[in-house]
Formats: structure tokens, sequence, C-alpha cells
């Protein structure tokens, strides 16, 4: 793993720029030694209200969501076979499930506009019941069942309404906040490994060990965040930013091998990245997670040949008594993170004047009763069946999720907070 830069025992010689040059620089007063504000009257600071100060969610933006899957038992022809509707699935149970991102400080999900329908081969769309069990730390698991099935494919897809923030941090304040004496229930379940997340491998205890240098909360909670996953990113040799594998013009799923693998090998796509930064501070017991949703590419950026609209992974790590951070270990690793000073204002980390563009979809690559994809590739679903699939065929998965501009939003109620004269803002501006 990561060798300190300098010798740890003399402190002048430490790089500001690292871990514990925030932590010892002589004659630094650390304000993190004071106690973190309480949250507001009638505000919480857990997943889907309004951040608690040094932190706002501004410019808000509506999307129109699609998420669909669709299962081919493609049948084994040999020469001289005619090409029929061979029933190659015969399922006496046919579930879709999704562990959905339904609230978080950044989104939130209109529930009353979520439905779904089921396509089988040759037959009309049908609606079918979406259920949703409530689960911790804003999400549900959403399951679409459509009972009994023969057929050749099975299409389902689920639609919703989702309004998203972008995110403004005071980072000189962020930089108050104490490490706290316990987390709350909410977001105890991010503190665990989960599927491609294996935050208890050795490899993340000694990874926070070398960083930290055994003195990690002799710094604010902030400041250790960011280190951490500066150095994380500064692990990984080579990265594809894209990571999704794709079939002609359909995608597959994600190019997911997990954060110990990735670690292990250095390299990986922009998926392990996230898993990685997550699983880090996971094993250095701070609440976070995973991103998984669309992403729009503002007109006139540059893409690097990606699609305007695209499957993507962001990450967030939970501030105390604020809300989840958003951060994107790729814009880290593209910028350069070995430049980059923990004292100072990140792209992309905590301030976020684009991440409005972004729609979450979920917060797991997998879900956790189902940790091997339903098929080939990881893609956040998973498929619970019983019955009989005809052995010789070949089963096939494709993953479509569309996003649909619905314009401005509604902002949150009372005083809009006080925005930089450069954030870029989407919609109108806001009530002063």
């Amino acid at each position: 793993m990561h060798e300190p830069s300098q010798p740890l025992g003399d402190l002048t010689q430490i790089n500001r720029r690292g871990f514990l040059g925030a932590a010892l620089v002589v004659g630094m007063p650390w304000p993190a030694r004071l106690q973190s504000p309480p949250p507001a009257p009638g505000v919480s600071d857990l997943a889907g209200r309004p951040p608690n100060p040094p932190a706002w969610r501004v410019d808000p933006w509506l999307y129109d969501m699609t998420f669909r899957v669709q299962v081919l038992g493609i049948p084994a022809f040999q020469e001289g076979d005619v090409a029929s509707n061979t029933e190659t699935l015969r399922l006496t149970t046919n579930r879709l499930v999704l562990p959905m991102a339904t609230l978080d400080t950044w989104s939130s999900v209109d529930l009353a506009s979520v439905q779904a329908t089921a396509t089988l081969t040759n037959a009309p769309r049908k609606s079918i019941a979406v259920s949703m069990l409530d689960s911790l730390g804003g999400t549900r698991l959403v399951t679409l069942d459509t009972g009994a099935v023969s057929c050749q494919s099975i299409q389902w897809e689920l639609q919703w309404r989702v309004q998203v923030w972008s995110s403004l941090v005071d980072e000189d304040q962020a930089q108050r906040v104490t490490w706290p004496r316990a987390w709350p229930a909410e977001v105890e379940p991010w503190l665990k490994p989960s599927v491609a997340i294996e935050s208890d491998d050795p490899r993340f205890a000694q990874h926070v060990q070398t960083v930290s240098g055994g003195q990690l909360k002799d710094v604010p909670i902030w400041l250790a965040t960011k280190d951490l996953v500066r150095h994380t990113v500064l692990w990984f040799r080579s990265l594809d930013s894209f990571g999704n594998i794709t079939d002609t013009t359909a995608t597959r799923g994600f190019q997911l091998q997990g954060a110990a693998a990735a670690m292990e090998s250095r390299k990986g796509s922009v998926y392990d990245l996230c898993a990685a930064c997550v699983a880090t501070l996971r094993a250095a017991g701070i609440p976070a997670r995973p991103v998984l949703g669309m992403i729009e590419a503002p007109q006139g950026t540059n893409t690097g040949g990606m699609p305007q609209f695209r499957l993507g992974c962001w990450a967030e790590a939970y501030l105390p008594g604020v809300g989840w951070m958003p951060f994107d270990p790729d814009r880290i690793y593209v910028n350069g993170a070995k430049s980059l000073d923990v004292l100072k204002p990140w792209d992309r980390f905590g301030t976020w004047s684009y991440l409005n563009y972004r729609a979450p979809i979920s917060h797991e690559f997998l879900p956790a009763m189902q940790p091997q994809p339903p098929v080939q590739y990881p893609g956040m679903w998973g498929w619970i069946r019983a019955g009989g699939v005809d052995p010789t065929c070949q089963l096939m998965d494709y993953l479509t999720c569309v996003m649909l501009d619905r314009g401005v939003g509604q902002w949150d109620p009372g005083p809009a907070p006080r925005i930089p004269p450069a954030y870029l803002l989407r919609g109108p501006k806001p009530r002063h």
C-alpha cells in the first residue's frame, strides 16, 4: 500500500496537502475541537430531508426516469432448425427486485408517480403492481412480480419522477464538524460491507492505517474523508471512466470487479474506483455509499466520446449533523489527486453545481439477497425465479435507463442560501 511521503517523526517535514499535514502543522488551531451545531428546529440531517448548514441544496430540477430490464432465453439452434417461439422460460415465480434510492439529501422520488409494466414474448404490455418495502437510509426494495410465465422473453419497465438538487457546502464550516460519539441508526447500514464493497478486507484497514499514520481522529472528519478518498484515487494506475458493458447499442451492465480486487490490481472502472473509495471510508468508520444513476452531460461540455445520457457512478460520505455529502472519484482522478490540497475546496466534493444533471437510481451494485449477477453482469437489479429454464438456451439480459428533462423543480421553503457568483445555476435565480 502507500508509503508516507515524509518521515512521521519530523512534523515540520510533513506535506500539508496530506492527511498528517492537516492534522499536525504546528500552531494550527483546529476549530473542529468545537462541538457541531445542533440541527435546526424541525429539520433532520438524515436521508431525504434538506441538509443542515454548512450545506444547502439549491437549483432543483425534475426528471422522468425509466428503468427497463429485458431477459431473453434464446433457443439453441442447429443447422436446419426453423426458428420458433419456443417457451424457453417456464417459471412459477418471476420477480425483478431493485434496491431503489427514493429519498436522499439531494434527490426525492415522487412515490405517487411510480408505475410498472411487464411485456412477455409477442404479448401486449401489461401494467403490474409495484411493491416497495421500506428500509433504512432512504432506500426501498422495489419488487415487480409477473406471476407464473411461459415465454421466451420478459421485459420489466419501471417509471417514476424524481427531483434532484445541486449542492453547496461552506468548506471552512465543514472543517468545524466533529467526529460523532455515535452514528444515527439510519446511516449504520452504510458502515458495513456490501456486495462489491468488501470494507472488512484487511487491505482497507491497512490502507487507512497507512494514510492516517494511526491518527485518524486527530483531524476534522471532513478533512479525513477528503484525504482518504484522495489516497485511494492515487492508488489507481489506470481507470476506465465509462465502465459500462455494452452490446452493439444496448447496455448489459457494469464493468465491476469489486473494491478489494481493484485495490489489488490498482486498476478498474469508475465503478471499481467508487467501490474502493466507499470501502476505504467504511473501514475508517465513516458511513459512505455509491450512487448509481443516470448522468446528463450539460450542453457544450466535452463528453470524451461518451453519450450525452449514460449510466454512471459517484459517491456520498456522511457528515455528522449535516447530511450526505456528494463527491466524484472520477473527477478527482482526472484532475490529478496528487496536487489537491485537503484544506481547499475541490471540484465536485461537497459543492457540486452540476449535481442536478444526475438522477440516482440505487446505492447498491446488486441486491443484498443476490450477491451474484442474475444473468451475466451486475446492474443494480436482481431476479428471483423458480421453475424451469431450458438448459440448452442462452440467457441474455439488457438494461435500459432513460432520463427525460422536465424542467425546474420546487425550491425548499424558507430563504435561499447566498450562492457564490461563480456558481452555475441551471434554473431561475434563487429567492433572496
